[in-house]
């Protein structure tokens, strides 16, 4: 009887060890997935149209007020600056990725991606 704690103990940890083999095996697939599909590049092209679209807002409302969105406007060019810096940051992939990387960890199991990047690598 004495063993049993210790015998319980030991599943446990063992559990445990097994389960976080498994999610790093997980995370590596996901990795290797998101490299196969080069979604950085990816990121990097929705930030480059994020901003190409923030800054056409931006000067039309810039002309709707009357204001003048030239670059030489020193009040104008802060703006375009802080801009840059805010969609910069919102699509910087080294931020993203964790977060990106869990969502595809908790959406797919290891078979599911096991199938995706047997796709992916296939002619």
């Amino acid at each position: 009887m004495r063993k049993l704690p210790f015998l319980l103990a030991a599943v446990l940890l063992f559990g445990a060890a097994a389960a976080h083999a498994d999610d790093a095996s997980k995370h590596a697939k996901v990795k290797e997935l998101f490299q196969l599909t080069s979604m950085q590049n990816r990121v990097d092209q929705i930030r480059v149209s994020a901003l190409a679209q923030a800054r056409a807002f931006a000067a039309q409302e810039f002309a709707s007020t009357g204001v003048s969105a030239q670059q030489d406007n020193k009040g104008v060019a802060a703006y375009y600056e802080r801009l840059n810096a805010l969609v910069d940051e919102g699509y910087n992939w080294t931020k993203l990725e964790p977060a990106y990387e869990k969502v595809y960890a908790d959406l797919y199991t290891e078979e599911e991606l096991d199938g995706i990047l047997a796709f992916y690598k296939s002619p």
